[in-house]
């Protein structure tokens, strides 16, 4: 092995990859349920690198053979592995402040038993390896680590769940280890007292590459979900694009860079010229979406990343001894730089300083080590050269503006952002939607909530498990979006308490933008108090505390979100129940495929003694208690005038109203579908389609919900069993108004006739029955939607006085949809009524100051009606 390294020990590196990295991916999921998911996600490859690296220092220094470690290795992954994997699930359900700690202890001690490798195979490759000799091993193991993210940390956990993917974790690692036994054999070479040591600018230089390394990954990882969005199949992309770069930089650079000062020197400029890549790639991103998350993943992750899988040979060849002494004594000092990032990075840098910030303040670190490292050795003007250069790439970094306010939903022109932050987990920002006229919170490129009318089931979500609770004082509310839900819940005076769980400091602080859905309760009610942190691990410290606890997280199929959809979930929410407390969760039949929401609504059946459906609008609530919740008439006569106005425009005003939202008791069933839990959360491990299947989705669940409808536990007079047929045949409209919907975007059905198919289901309704809110409401949806694509097609037909009719109802269901108001200044402008559509123009622009650069302004004009001069308008932009 002494001319090379073999293909066998090329082929041990890997599989170690493939080993490390995926069980690395099953760990920290498992222990997020510890600490928090985003905060494993930001301290966790941290803490695994760092007993990598104290494995790969001390295996490098062993007097021992290799292939007595090599044995021992074989022996040992598997129960190292599997014990620190059963004890974070042990763990999971602790609440202790001694949790958290021993978690990422764990996540150190995984991570040592895969450090070894590397030096050992160094070792064996021979006494004198150079710099592309430990580049190959290094660009093989990285290698293995793409095919562990990918093939172990999302398709075998997607398909098998998370216990089967760590069992091909430990046995890729043991196969490696075994490999790495049969290449040693013969082998003589042992530890050398004669290396020489680590010189401690090149110590401090190693400390910064793994910090440069890490923060990078993560850095690109919040630009890229902008793009390409959040979801498990997204996040794998964007780890394995990482880790292949990195061996590129690994097996190529050190083949075209000396191993010299100097060539250390370009290098660290190099890196920090691509560690602004990010901040310049918006235009290509764009250029490339329509091409695939991989062609935006590789463009926006990999410039950045090749130059830094270079270091680690460059820096083995310089020094001389033997060579897996080298590398040993070379890799202990990842073990600062990978504990140093999380609490740097994730706590302090990114809140300050945002993510344009953050990269900057990474390439000024970079511009420092530059000067103190070749200073120090003599080369005092190259030294000053290279740091000039970093620094100017880290002031241009700087004043970039954040990424998100480049990235196209942000960038979308119907909306104008009000306010924009990166904080720990988000980028988050307000922003107005002129189009549908509304204001919304974004989190990355996701809505989470709103002020419309589509958003009126949160109101229901903050009202309906406190009436549905005999006394409650004490409430919690999990995720405050918002802060609607919050704003709900404080209009009950006899609450004595309510706890607001949110993740996002950036959420909290926006919180005043949306005082019209809050009512300011975060800012003028004293009963509010907020617990900035991850909810399912706040929940798990507060046992027997709350009486209600009410949420809306995110989608239950994000890679995140999912955990607070499980049994394993439910089972701490249970705990932090008072006796005879409620829960109430969203679940959002619309985006979400029917075996998902099967299996969502079969994990929570089976979570709870007592589970409910109730549906509002289109949104499921799920309610879930020990016992029957008590649904009382006297309970409505307690409410104060506030709280009885919200209801009623809720539908909730009394008994009868509230009774019928009920839709079913929910057993649990035997079902032979794949069960969701903690360690098989499939259903974010799916690719979504993204084609007409989505359409089907709602009325698919719709008809699961009817599938499984049952009387309400409450008896009723004959008003509310009349209230409770009327909201039945509601739901059967919104199933037939569903279908329907499909056929009208393939074209096979006009709008007209799309209403009347869904108004048949209510054709048996007395009158009385019509003047209820859930009929009202669904009929106004019904009414708006016709009106606009019949009043579209009169005036694509020239039938103008129809168009006007249709399109100035539309125009009174909603006025505040900008679109609508400019349609009706099309068809005014084609009537010759040259002021009225100047008029109706004006106030689409007042409401949506970019309406002509959108969608809706392309089709204005084939229609003949172009902007004038005064009416468009430019917004400031937002500063980071």
């Amino acid at each position: 092995m002494s001319k090379g390294v073999g293909p066998a020990a090329l082929l041990a590196a890997c599989l170690a990859g493939v080993g490390g990295t995926g069980a690395q991916c099953v760990l920290l999921a498992q222990a997020g349920f510890v600490v928090g998911q985003s905060s494993a996600a930001a301290f966790g490859p941290g803490a695994f690198v760092a007993g990598w690296a104290a494995t790969a220092w001390w295996a490098g220094r062993s007097a021992r053979r290799p292939q007595q470690w090599f044995g021992a290795l074989a022996l040992g992954l598997a129960p190292l592995a599997t014990l620190a994997a059963w004890i974070l699930m042990r763990l999971s359900s602790a609440g202790g402040g001694f949790a958290p700690p021993l978690a990422f202890a764990l996540l150190v001690l995984a991570g040592a038993g895969q450090g070894a490798f590397l030096p050992l195979l160094a070792r064996v490759a021979g006494a004198r390896s150079t710099a592309t000799k430990v580049g190959g091993l290094f660009a093989c193991n990285l290698l293995g680590c793409v095919c562990g993210a990918y093939l172990l940390g999302f398709v075998a956990i997607g398909a098998w769940g998370r216990i089967a993917a760590l069992g091909a974790a430990i046995a890729a690692s043991v196969l490696a280890a075994g490999i790495g036994w049969w290449c040693s054999r013969g082998s003589d070479v042992v530890c050398s007292d004669a290396t020489e040591p680590v010189d401690l600018r090149v110590a401090a230089l190693m400390v910064g590459v793994t910090f440069w390394t890490l923060a990078q990954e993560w850095l690109c990882t919040r630009v890229a979900v902008l793009w390409i969005g959040s979801e498990s199949a997204q996040l794998s992309l964007v780890l394995a694009c990482a880790l292949f770069a990195l061996a590129a930089g690994a097996a190529l650079l050190p083949r075209l860079i000396p191993a010299t000062l100097g060539g250390v020197m370009a290098l660290t400029v190099a890196a920090a010229v691509t560690s602004a890549w990010p901040l310049f790639a918006p235009p290509a991103l764009d250029v490339l979406a329509d091409r695939g998350a991989f062609w935006v993943c590789a463009t926006l992750v990999m410039p950045p990343m090749v130059p830094l899988g270079a270091f680690i040979p460059l820096l083995h060849a310089w020094h001389s001894g033997e060579s897996g002494r080298r590398l040993g004594d070379l890799l202990r000092f990842e073990i600062v730089g990978a504990l140093s990032v999380g609490p740097l990075l994730h706590e302090f840098v990114l809140p300050a300083c945002g993510v344009s910030g953050s990269i900057a303040v990474v390439i000024g670190s970079m511009a420092l080590s530059c000067l103190a490292f070749g200073v120090t050795r003599g080369a005092r003007a190259s030294s000053i050269a290279a740091a000039t250069l970093c620094a100017t790439v880290a002031v241009c970094a700087w004043f970039q503006a954040a990424p998100a306010l480049r990235s196209p939903k942000w960038r979308d022109p119907s909306l104008t952002v009000l306010a924009a932050r990166d904080d720990q987990h988000f980028a988050v920002a307000v922003v107005d939607d002129g189009l549908n006229g509304e204001r919304t919170l974004l989190t990355d490129q996701f809505r989470a909530a709103g002020t419309g009318r589509d958003y009126r089931y949160m109101r229901a979500l903050g009202h309906l498990p406190v009436l549905l609770h005999v006394a409650p004082r004490k409430v919690a509310v999990l995720a405050l979006g918002t802060g609607t839900t919050l704003g709900a819940v404080a209009l009950h005076r006899s609450i004595e308490s309510i706890d607001v769980l949110e993740i996002s400091s950036a959420v909290v602080e926006f919180a005043p933008w949306f005082e019209s859905v809050n009512g300011a309760a975060l800012q003028r009610d004293s009963r509010v108090h907020v617990i900035v942190d991850d909810g399912r691990r706040s929940l798990a410290r507060t046992p027997a505390a709350y009486d209600v606890l009410t949420m809306e997280p995110l989608l239950p199929d994000s890679p995140f979100g999912v955990y607070l959809y499980t049994p394993e979930f439910y089972a701490v929410a249970r705990r932090s129940l008072a006796p005879g407390g409620v829960f109430c969760q969203w679940v959002p039949p619309h985006a979400l495929e029917p075996q998902v929401f099967d299996a969502l609504v079969e994990a929570f059946a089976g979570a709870f003694p007592c589970a409910q459906a109730w549906l509002f609008g289109t949104q499921l609530l799920l309610v879930g208690a020990d016992q029957v919740p008590a649904l009382a008439p006297e309970r409505f006569e307690e409410l104060g005038d506030a709280a009885r106005s919200a209801l009623a425009d809720l539908g909730l005003a009394d008994f009868a109203g509230a009774r019928a939202h009920f839709v079913a008791a929910l057993a649990h069933g035997s079902a032979t579908q794949r069960r969701l839990s903690d360690l098989d959360p499939w259903i974010a491990w799916r690719r979504k389609p993204s084609d007409g299947r989505v359409l089907t989705w709602l009325p698919t669940n719709m008809e699961s919900l009817a599938r499984w409808s049952t009387s309400p536990p409450w008896n009723g007079d004959a008003t509310a069993e009349a209230t409770l047929q009327a909201a039945r045949a509601v739901l059967e409209a919104r199933i037939a108004l569903g279908w329907s919907e499909i056929e009208v975007r393939t074209g096979r059905l006009d709008a007209a006739a799309a209403r009347e198919r869904a108004l048949a289901a209510l054709t048996g309704l007395a009158s009385e029955q019509l003047r209820l809110p859930c009929v009202s409401q669904l009929r106004q949806e019904l009414d708006f939607t016709a009106s606009v694509r019949l009043g579209i097609a009169h005036l694509n037909a020239g039938e103008l006085r129809a168009a006007l009719d249709e399109l100035l109802r539309a125009a009174e269901l909603r006025s505040e949809r900008a679109d609508v108001h400019a349609y009706v200044a099309a068809v005014l402008e084609r009537a010759g009524k040259h002021e009225a559509a100047a008029a109706a123009l004006k106030r689409a622009l007042s409401i949506c100051p970019r309406l002509y650069e959108t969608p809706v302004g392309d089709r204005l004009r084939g229609l003949g009606l172009a902007p004038a001069s005064e009416h468009v308008q430019d917004t400031a932009p937002v500063e980071r």
